[in-house]
């Protein structure tokens, strides 16, 4: 009995997290429905590329696009320059851009694709003869800093994501967009056990005193978009 009292208090403390997030953040949450929709014809020319639809790959990031400050964004790749150019990631790896992308991330996204023939033939022109090297972190930091450059890692992300989880059947497009953004939010190298696990937690956005479940938040941007 005390399991079930317990159950219902949890889940009435978190239930406004999901339906609060476009109240708390208003302007953001509006701010980023309005840059897909300025956009939305470049999200489309993924869709070949990645079998996903505009809108699908739009809200994997969204919640990123909504909390995106481009102040705190230049005051971190003035860092990043600093750090991560001539160290790497052990000393510099701030989240950068628009999506808000790791260099981490991206040298993840370098490593699998060079191991994999599909992918390495489809997405040749994000690899590096020499990744470590200081010209190959300083591009990195380059590319990070563009639109296009990070819509064209999220679109190695989704090929990644369906290439290491093929086995998985979902019973519906909510519930495979809430992976893809769990995955794109937790780490697309971890486990699919670990990244449902994950799939249930609160902790975005990272400085907020509220915190909100990602995955939510992505779904919620996808029932909100016409």
């Amino acid at each position: 009995m005390k399991r079930i009292i317990f159950f219902i208090l949890f889940s009435i403390k978190l239930l406004p997290a999901f339906s609060q997030y476009n109240v708390d953040f208003q302007s953001e949450f509006k701010s980023a429905i309005n840059f897909y929709k300025n956009h939305e014809k470049h999200f489309s020319k993924k869709e070949s590329s990645t079998g996903l639809t505009s809108k699908f790959l739009f809200c994997i990031v969204a919640p990123e696009v909504s909390q995106h400050n481009s102040i705190v964004n230049n005051i971190q790749l003035y860092s990043m320059k600093l750090l991560y150019v001539q160290n790497g990631t052990k000393y510099g790896d701030f989240s950068l851009g628009i999506f808000q992308m790791k260099p981490s991330f991206v040298e993840d996204l370098e490593v699998y694709v060079s191991k994999n023939s599909k992918l390495k033939k489809a997405f040749s022109k994000i690899l590096f003869k020499d990744k470590n090297s200081s010209y190959a972190r300083s591009t990195r930091l380059n590319r990070l800093a563009t639109f296009d450059w990070q819509l064209l890692y999220l679109t190695v992300f989704c090929n990644i994501v369906q290439d290491r989880f093929s086995s998985i059947k979902f019973s519906n497009i909510k519930d495979k967009l809430k992976f893809y953004a769990t995955a794109y939010n937790c780490g697309f190298g971890r486990s699919k056990e670990d990244i449902l696990k994950h799939q249930s937690m609160f902790q975005f956005p990272r400085f907020s005193m509220n915190k909100y479940n990602y995955s939510d938040i992505s779904i919620l941007f996808y029932n909100h978009i016409n």
